[in-house]
């Protein structure tokens, strides 16, 4: 080899070709086959890694270079791989994606997107609208229930949460209003007076079904298949249902998501640290008649939930046909509260006794010694009279009546 060598060069040399040192043959060399011969080849014992590549000054440390390219083939201190830096003095600039905004709601479509270090007129930084042709969708708008929109982009046309059995509970803020007849009501038995809800709480949104009644059938204690008179209608309204029944549905449901109960066991009583306070039981349970009252009003001084025109709001004897109909069929009150007047009546929580105190109150618990509890709203089988938000009944017997129930918070 080394002869052969010295041979080859001192025939180059009288031929009047440059000498090539040493070091010169050997960047010459390609070792691996790679196509890249030394010095450019950054490992020309491995034929996988070829030439240097670009490195970029990283002056601000935030993993993003930029100005001129130096070639490198290892990692160099300062340096980076990457020179899409929009300001290498601030770590908090970068190369950023934007998104095509349509309708400047600031909520772009992530099918359409650039990158980019400034935003580009008509992009926006979030790709997470689900409509950019509705500026009045996207996430965290507020969801108005049932009118085909999925406003806040959470895959469904409904407001607030689910609860263990089906039912959809809507939130309702703490806040104060005039409970008993006002102005616009043909009844004045009962007097105004200024009730103040100090605790928000979660309301169901519609009646309980007889579908979610199901869903009890296999809970312990359950009293088993539907009670209802019209027991065909699996999203209408469970009926005929004792006080007793209701108390011991909402323990079903507290049990069910590992609440406190607020019951007794068989459902007589609330359980003895919530008769005087049944705003702190942190469980599920019928609303006060208070609580009742302010979501049925929803701010409004209408006559019946939601419309001072009851077959807008009220399935009453008028309009229902002779029978209960699947619940938030009409017009929802300003609230998204469904069947607060007809459809069938509702038990609240209270004790009942004839007539209001004219004193202002907070947080009322009803008469914690009466013999029977109350009931709200009107239902199918009556005028639209009996429907009248001022309205109130003594429920000592079950009659046609469906519950509606919140967990406090």
């Amino acid at each position: 080899m080394l002869v052969a060598r010295l041979f080859v060069v001192v025939v180059a040399a009288e031929q009047g070709c440059a000498w090539i040192s040493d070091q010169q043959l050997s960047d010459r060399l390609d070792l691996d086959g790679d196509g890249v011969p030394r010095p450019d080849d950054c490992d020309d014992g491995d034929s996988a890694v070829g030439l240097a590549g670009d490195l970029y000054a990283d002056a601000d440390g935030d993993g993003f270079g930029a100005g001129a390219p130096t070639q490198g083939c290892v990692e160099v201190a300062g340096f980076v791989d990457n020179g899409d830096d929009c300001d290498d003095l601030r770590a908090d600039v970068t190369l950023n994606d934007w998104f095509v905004d349509a309708d400047d709601d600031g909520h772009g479509d992530a099918s359409q997107g650039v990158t980019t270090c400034d935003a580009p007129e008509g992009y926006a930084a979030d790709g997470d609208d689900c409509d950019d042709t509705d500026g009045g969708a996207f996430p965290g708008a507020v969801e108005v229930a049932s009118d085909g929109i999925d406003q806040d982009c959470d895959g469904a046309d409904t407001v607030g949460i689910t609860s263990a059995f089906g039912g959809e509970l809507l939130w309702v803020d703490a806040g104060d209003f005039n409970m008993g007849s006002g102005p616009s009501d043909k009844d004045d038995a009962y007097t105004d007076h200024k009730v103040t809800l100090s605790n928000a709480f979660w309301m169901g949104r519609a009646e309980v079904t007889q579908a979610q009644w199901a869903a009890w059938v296999d809970v312990p204690a359950s009293p088993g298949a539907s009670p209802s008179f019209h027991a065909a209608c699996p999203s209408c309204p469970v009926e005929q249902v004792s006080w007793r029944e209701a108390a011991q549905y909402a323990n079903a449901l507290s049990d069910a998501e590992g609440l406190d109960r607020c019951y007794e066991e068989d459902g007589t009583a609330m359980v003895e640290g919530y008769v005087a306070d049944p705003y702190g039981c942190p469980g599920y349970r019928l609303p006060t008649e208070a609580e009742w009252e302010f979501a049925a009003r929803a701010g409004e001084s209408t006559s019946w939930s939601g419309s001072d025109v009851a077959a807008d709001v009220a399935w009453t004897v008028e309009v229902a046909g002779g029978a209960s109909h699947e619940g938030c069929g009409l017009l929802q009150d300003a609230w998204d509260l469904c069947d607060l007047s007809g459809n069938v009546a509702e038990w609240v929580n209270d004790g009942f006794e004839e007539g209001y105190s004219r004193a202002a109150v907070t947080d009322p618990a009803g008469p914690s010694t009466a013999a029977t509890r109350g009931i709200r709203d009107g239902n199918w089988g009556y005028a639209a009279d009996t429907a009248r938000l001022s309205m109130r009944y003594d429920g000592g017997q079950p009659g046609r009546c469906a519950n509606k129930w919140t967990p406090t918070s």
